[in-house]
Order: C-alpha cells, then structure tokens, then sequence
C-alpha cells in the first residue's frame, strides 16, 4: 500500500516489532532515482522521520536529517537499511 509522506510509489517496506524493550512500526520508503530515502512511523508511541538524501558529489555526500525517538541502535539498523538501496 502506498504510505503517506513518501515518495508516492507503492514500494514501501513496513516493519512492526519490539526492539528491547522499544515498541515500533516503521515503514520505509527509497525514491525511483536511488537518490533519497525515508523512514517513519513510531517507536513506544513517539512519532519518527528521518530522511535520507545521496548527493553524488565528489564525495558522494549523505544527508540524514529529521526526529527519532528510541533506541539509538535501533536507529543505526534504520539508517544502514535505507542506505543500502540508495
């Protein structure tokens, strides 16, 4: 299903489970040119999303911006996740 706030494509992964003793459901999202991705949803109630750009500069910079509440491994395994597909 199409998930809201994404990149209005129905390819999107959803996750629901316990992480600890963290609570979430998270979905995630990657753009049709590889170059941005997001994940949203909620860990023990609080509202998540953080977004991911790729710039293909030198450098091949990384943009990871937005809110997260949890677990920061739980965040770790959210970033690796997403920036393995773009």
């Amino acid at each position: 299903m199409r998930a809201s706030d994404g990149f209005d494509t129905t390819s999107t992964v959803a996750a629901d489970g316990t992480f600890g003793d963290a609570e979430f459901t998270l979905y995630g999202a990657v753009n049709a040119s590889l170059s941005m991705a997001l994940v949203a949803g909620t860990v023990d109630g609080q509202p998540v999303h953080v977004t991911f750009e790729v710039r293909r500069d030198r450098n091949r910079t990384v943009v990871i911006e937005g809110t997260w509440h949890g677990p920061p491994l739980l965040l770790t395994l959210a970033v690796g996740s997403a920036l393995y597909f773009v």
